[in-house]
C-alpha cells in the first residue's frame, strides 16, 4: 500500500504553543523535559498568528504547558479573533476555577475549552501530579457549565489512571459536562530516550474492553482515541466500538501545524525536542514557510517517519484507519 507522504498544501489545524510554564507536574508529562521554563514572546505569538491566518486555517488550539501561566493569553485570543480565528484552549483547568478568570477568557474571544482530569480520585491526583487541586478542576467544570462557550472533557488512561476513570467522568457529567474525549497514554522521551511510563498496553486494553459497557451507560457521548494498533485489541470490539473511535494523528494526515514557543515546527507535540523547521532559519513568513513545506527535506521526513512499523500493517486491510498506532510506540533514530 502506497502513501501519499507529501505534506498537505492546505493545513487545516495549528497548535501554539506559548509556554512550557505548569502548574503540575504530571508523571507522564511528555514536556517534562523541557524543565517546564519558557514561553513565547507576545510579539512572535502574533507574528505566527498572522502566517496561520495566510493558510486559510480558522481554528487554532492553544497548548502549553499550561496556557492559563502565560500572562498575555487574553490578548493572544483577542488577537486571534480580529484575524478571524476561533481559538480552543487545552488547559488542566485549574485557574478556570475563578469565574472572573473564565469570564475574561470568554470575552476575549475563547471559543472552546478541552479540560482535562488527571486521575479518579483526589488523592491519586495529588500523588500523580504533586498539586492539591482536584475540587479545582470540577469548580471550573461548574464554571463552564455554567457559561455559554463549549467544552470537552478529556482524560488519559494508564496503569494508574484507569481504575475508576468511568465514575470520575461521570462526577463531571453530573455537574454539566456533555462531551468527552478519552485516550491512550502515549509513549514520549525521556532524556532521549522513549519511556514506557503507564503503557502496559496488554493490562490498559482489557480493563478498557471490560469498562466499555459502564462508559455506555454512564457516559454515552464520548470519543476514544485509540493510538494502539487494532490488532492488539480482543476480536470484535473494534467494530462494537467503531462509532466513538477516532485514529489516525495529524502527523499521519499531514495536514495540521505545531508552532512550539520558539516559532519551531514540531512534527508532534511530544517530540518536542526534535523540531524539523526552525523559525527564522528555515521559514520567516507564510510565503517561505509554505515553500519549505513543500520541499524535499519535508518529503522525506514524511517519507521516513510515515513509513509501517511492520510489513504485515501495510498489508492489513485495517492499516489506513489504524496507521500502526501512534508512531512513537515504532519510532527509531
Amino acid at each position: 500500500m502506497k502513501k501519499n507522504v507529501r505534506f498537505s498544501d492546505m493545513p487545516q489545524c495549528a497548535w501554539l504553543t506559548i509556554n512550557r510554564n505548569c502548574n503540575l507536574r504530571c508523571e507522564w508529562c511528555y514536556a517534562q523535559g523541557t524543565k517546564y521554563a519558557s514561553e513565547m514572546k507576545e510579539d512572535l505569538a502574533y507574528k505566527i498568528i498572522d502566517i496561520i491566518e495566510q493558510f486559510g486555517i480558522r481554528h487554532v488550539n492553544i497548548i502549553g504547558g499550561e496556557p492559563t501561566c502565560y500572562s498575555s493569553l487574553p490578548l493572544i485570543i483577542s488577537y486571534c479573533k480580529s484575524k478571524g480565528i476561533k481559538t480552543g484552549l487545552i488547559t488542566n483547568g485549574i485557574k478556570l476555577a475563578n469565574n472572573s478568570y473564565l469570564k475574561e477568557l470568554i470575552q476575549s474571544g475563547l471559543e472552546s475549552v478541552n479540560i482535562s482530569i488527571k486521575a479518579p480520585t483526589k488523592e491519586d491526583y495529588c500523588a500523580l501530579t504533586q498539586n492539591d487541586c482536584f475540587e479545582n478542576v470540577f469548580e471550573a467544570i461548574k464554571n463552564l457549565s455554567s457559561s455559554s462557550i463549549k467544552f470537552i472533557v478529556s482524560y488519559v488512561l494508564s496503569d494508574k489512571t484507569i481504575n475508576g476513570y468511568v465514575s470520575v467522568l461521570k462526577k463531571a457529567k453530573e455537574l454539566g459536562a456533555k462531551n468527552f474525549y478519552i485516550s491512550f497514554c502515549n509513549p514520549f522521551f525521556v532524556n532521549d530516550a522513549i519511556s514506557n511510563y503507564g503503557l502496559n498496553q496488554r493490562n490498559i486494553i482489557m480493563e478498557f474492553v471490560n469498562s466499555y459497557g459502564e462508559l455506555l451507560e454512564k457516559i454515552k457521548q464520548f470519543s476514544v482515541h485509540i493510538n494502539i494498533p487494532f490488532c492488539f485489541f480482543p476480536n470484535g470490539f473494534i467494530d462494537i466500538a467503531k462509532p466513538h473511535i477516532r485514529t489516525i494523528c495529524q502527523l499521519q494526515e499531514k495536514k495540521g501545524l505545531i508552532f512550539d514557543e520558539n516559532g519551531d515546527l514540531l512534527l508532534c507535540n511530544s517530540l518536542y525536542n526534535y523540531q524539523y523547521g526552525r523559525y527564522n532559519v528555515d521559514y520567516y513568513d507564510f510565503d517561505t514557510l509554505k515553500k519549505y513545506l513543500q520541499s524535499n527535506k519535508i518529503y522525506k521526513i514524511y517519507q521516513t517517519i510515515l513509513k509501517a512499523p511492520f510489513k504485515k500493517c501495510s498489508l492489513c486491510s485495517n492499516y489506513k484507519s489504524c496507521g500502526g498506532g501512534c508512531l512513537l510506540r515504532w519510532i527509531k533514530e
